[in-house]
C-alpha cells in the first residue's frame, strides 16, 4: 500500500490530531488543543475535510482515540482510567 499526501487540515495553530470517524453524516475528529495542554478538542469535517468547528472543548485527557460500537462513539484517552460517551 503506498500513502500520498493529499491534502493538509488547517486546524489552530499548535494542536494536535489524533483520531478521526466518520459519525451518520459528518465527520469528527479529536485531538488535543496543544502539545503542552491535558485539553481534548473535538473537530467537525465537511466531505472535503475542511474544518466546520474547530477548540471545541471535549473533556480532560490527552492523546485521545476514537471508535464506534453500537452506533455510539467513544473516546479513550492515553491514560487508560477514563472512557467517555
Amino acid at each position: 500500500m503506498k500513502l500520498i499526501f493529499t491534502k493538509k487540515i488547517e486546524t489552530t495553530h499548535n494542536s494536535i490530531f489524533y483520531s478521526v470517524i466518520q459519525n451518520n453524516n459528518e465527520i469528527i475528529a479529536f485531538g488535543r488543543r496543544s502539545y503542552n495542554e491535558r485539553v481534548i478538542k473535538k473537530i467537525t469535517l465537511d466531505d472535503n475535510f475542511n474544518v466546520i468547528e474547530d477548540n471545541n472543548i471535549f473533556l480532560k485527557g490527552e492523546d485521545p482515540r476514537c471508535f464506534k460500537h453500537n452506533n455510539k462513539i467513544y473516546v479513550l484517552d492515553n491514560c487508560l482510567n477514563d472512557l467517555f460517551l
